[in-house]
């Protein structure tokens, strides 16, 4: 794939973040995205954040409306 085959592709980014848990230990995680919008460090990492809001809170509700967590499979269409 080369960049002609992503348009309008403005930026490229790397997120790093740590997370924390209770009674647990940090994890380290690197994702990469991309992006029409402009290069803009500030602005990027506040749509990510946002981002990762809102599928924390549909997992939630996920998790809590239909029991996703506790479901055993793990493979096929179920």
């Amino acid at each position: 794939m080369t960049r002609k085959d992503w348009k309008g592709l403005r930026s490229v980014m790397r997120i790093e973040s740590w997370r924390t848990e209770k009674g647990r230990e940090p994890t380290f995680e690197k994702r990469y995205a991309i992006t029409s919008r402009a290069p803009n460090a500030k602005a990027l990492a506040r749509s990510q954040r946002a981002h990762w809001s809102v599928e924390n809170q549909n997992h939630w509700m996920l998790d809590v409306y239909f029991g996703e967590d506790a479901s055993r499979v793990r493979e096929g269409h179920a």
